[in-house]
């Protein structure tokens, strides 16, 4: 046992709960004679862990000649890392490579091994290497055997100083795996990678005959099956979603590989998978593609049982206009994961790799907030001290500062401060944050991940869909489910079971005109036992392969006529879109837009028409649950958007435990038996008076936070509140 155990999402550390509070420092970047001088300020701002890259470029700069003594230079002096580590009383995350990223050179890996051994890297359908060298063939077989020595060297040091011997708690493998292959378009077209491809696929169907009949194709063997090009329009549905599962058992099987050879060194520390998930906008960094990256990683726990899944979490500026961002990603990673393994952000902003848009505390502070209040149990700041390139080593040349709260001079950043008062507050409160879970409404927010496997694929379909999922479910219906005030965990629809289900009174879904089979079946199931359904923006009409299936459609009764061609409508709901929270009744228009369908049902009730009179939203009873139908999608373009969702939810009978007046202050509570911690976050610029309701732990009554009066919440501001 390596002390370091996994349990109902959470980390326990010698057998207590652990809150992880990291801070990246590179040793490799900083002076070796400064190396307590920074352990000193990550243990005096309340850091409980050191986040490192353990470069594989840094430490075996000649083929063979592996120094992690230091030997070569002091900053390569690993063991002499470890060892003040453990002496400054802090534990450590080890991230190791082979692929570190991390503005280093060659995406961390020598450059000898690109110069001595091409055949790793990655091929393009023509058969010529990708244009850029650190793109490599995960599994070739030279690559493996030169990782494999790596790593065998490097994991023997770290069995010495795994926890309890030493200060190692947890080990990442590679770092953001098919990050760069996604941002680039670049699947691999080695021979090894298509032999393993087609192996994939003769697993999947057995015999040729039905994958012939599946792909419209007249092929022998499997061994003829080729890669797609991935133009869904000439190579069909089919042949393109085989081919991105076939990617995601690819990486999942990389990500095996490499913790098979930590295994064999007999380290027995949990691992963890980190998700490249938030994309650079410059002045706001959204995580819109992360449920697609996220999917990428899905397999994953599949082979690795227990591996904890990290994100890197850098909005650039936090703000009303992305926090909604961090709460999705929290559950995308709960989603994908083993039931016990937490959820942790590996790369949590405290800096930037460029030195604009500044960060600022109220960043870091509203990111803290929102993140770990939606059930992250730990956080590594990224970057937390700064430092310089030695020659060969940066990609950026010797400059990297990265907005740290630590300069590279060792002096401190304004930002540092909320990460002390952070600090503070774990001190006093970390075991019982640790122990506490997300307090979710009696509902669930479903996600089909068949709607994302799309990283590889070019056409028009694959980008209307991408167009539909981005604008009407991340800032549709999610944000605006967020904005209306309930906190719903993220369900895989097509892992998720029966019973699994029912555990949830209430579902919403964003559900397309196409949607797999067995979902159709399973959300059929849902109602009928008792379940009450939220579909939106439409009734499925095929399944995913975009044969016809009204599976779901007869067994609810429900028929989905015809769509409205994509316009602006105004669409009547029973509730005016007032002020959210008002009680005024009666009937007001709603502008809403894209995906519109009128739909009818024998004995529903009509709660949303077009404009020229004909039903596009309906509640009705079927078997002992309820179905809403909302034909229509909205993105978050008005406020009073927030009041329609919240509308339909209410019709379906979901209602929040918390309450904030005003409806634009986030509230989100975590709880263990009667003790807990209410996240308030401002996220406006301008300054709010804040009341928030919500349950009494234990009781039936309920508690008002303040108890009289309004608690006053400066712009850009966050408060964590202890409950009992």
């Amino acid at each position: 046992m390596s002390g370091v155990t996994l349990t109902q999402r959470g980390f326990r550390l010698g057998g207590r709960p652990f809150f992880l509070y990291g801070g990246e420092i590179h040793y490799f970047r900083i002076p070796a004679s400064a190396w307590r001088s920074r352990l000193r300020q990550a243990k005096a701002v309340g850091l409980n862990t050191v986040g490192c890259y353990l470069p594989w470029i840094g430490h075996e700069r000649q083929e063979g000649a592996i120094d992690l003594r230091g030997r070569t230079g002091a900053q390569r002096n690993l063991e002499r890392w470890l060892r003040l580590i453990s002496d400054a009383g802090l534990y450590c995350f080890a991230r190791v490579g082979p692929v570190c990223n991390g503005e280093l050179a060659n995406e961390g890996i020598p450059p000898w091994v690109l110069a001595r051994y091409p055949e790793v890297r990655l091929l393009r359908r023509d058969g010529t290497p990708h244009p850029y060298p650190p793109l490599i063939s995960y599994l070739h077989p030279t690559f493996q055997r030169l990782v494999g020595r790596w790593h065998e060297r490097l994991f023997a040091l770290l069995r010495r100083y795994q926890y309890p011997r030493g200060p190692v708690i947890l080990v990442q493998l590679d770092n953001e795996i098919s990050m760069l292959n996604w941002l680039t378009k670049s699947p691999d077209y080695h021979g090894h990678v298509t032999t393993r491809y087609q192996a994939f696929l003769k697993a999947r169907y057995r015999r040729i005959e039905p994958l012939n009949q599946a792909y419209q194709t007249a092929y022998r063997r499997f061994d003829e099956v080729e890669q797609p090009r991935g133009d869904v329009e000439r190579e069909g549905l089919r042949r393109s979603w085989d081919w991105a599962a076939f990617y995601r058992h690819y990486y999942a099987t990389y990500f095996a590989t490499l913790t098979a050879h930590l295994r064999r060194t007999g380290i027995r520390l949990p691992v963890m998978a980190n998700i490249p998930q938030f994309y650079d906008y410059q002045q706001c960094g959204r995580a819109v593609p992360g449920l697609m990256t996220s999917s990428m990683f899905r397999e994953f726990s599949r082979q690795v049982p227990g591996t904890i899944f990290g994100g890197a979490y850098q909005l650039r500026r936090c703000d009303f206009e992305n926090f909604h961002d961090l709460y999705l990603m929290d559950e995308a990673a709960r989603a994908i994961a083993d039931p016990r393994a937490p959820a942790i952000c590996a790369e949590f902003q405290t800096g930037g790799i460029n030195d604009r848009p500044r960060i600022y505390s109220s960043d870091v502070a509203l990111n803290f907030n929102v993140s770990v209040g939606h059930g992250l149990n730990g956080v590594n700041c990224y970057m937390f001290a700064a430092g310089h390139n030695t020659p060969g080593l940066g990609c950026r040349g010797s400059y990297h500062e990265w907005q740290a709260p630590v300069a590279s001079d060792g002096t401190e950043r304004p930002h540092i401060a909320p990460l002390k008062e952070i600090g503070a507050f774990l001190a006093r409160h970390g075991t019982a944050l640790a122990r506490s879970r997300v307090c979710y409404d009696d509902g669930a927010l479903g996600w089909i991940p068949g709607y994302y496997p799309t990283e590889y694929l070019s056409g028009a379909y694959p980008a209307q869909l991408t167009t539909w999922r981005d604008r009407l479910f991340f800032d549709g219906l999610a944000r605006l489910t967020v904005l209306a005030g309930y906190t719903l965990p993220l369900i895989d629809l097509e892992r998720a079971t029966l019973a699994q289900l029912l555990r949830h009174r209430h579902l919403l879904v964003f559900s397309l005109p196409q949607m797999p089979h067995g979902v159709q079946l399973l959300l059929a199931s849902y109602v009928r036992r008792g379940g009450r359904l939220l579909l939106m923006p439409a009734v499925p009409t095929q399944d995913l392969w975009q044969q016809p299936d009204t599976t779901l459609q007869r067994s609810l009764g429900i028929r989905q006529v015809r769509a409205v061609a994509p316009s602006f409508a105004w669409v009547g709901l029973p509730r005016p879109p007032s002020p959210v929270g008002s009680a005024r009744r009666g009937r007001r228009d709603a502008l809403v837009e894209e995906l519109q369908f009128v739909v009818r049902a024998p004995g529903a009730k009509i709660i949303a028409r077009t404009p020229s009179g004909e039903p596009c939203g309906i509640v009705r009873r079927v078997g002992r649950g309820r179905v809403v139908v909302a034909g229509f999608g909205m993105p978050h373009l008005y406020d009073y958007h927030v009041e329609v969702m919240r509308t339909l939810c209410e019709t379906l009978g979901l209602t929040p435990q918390v309450r904030v007046t005003p409806w634009d202050v986030h509230a989100v509570v975590r709880m263990t038996g009667r003790q807990g911690f209410l996240f308030l976050s401002n996220l406006n610029d301008e300054p709010r008076r804040v009341a928030v309701d919500l349950p009494r732990p234990g009781t039936r009554g309920g508690l008002r936070v303040p108890a009289q009066g309004v608690l006053p919440m400066p712009g850009r501001s966050a408060r964590i509140l202890p409950i009992g």
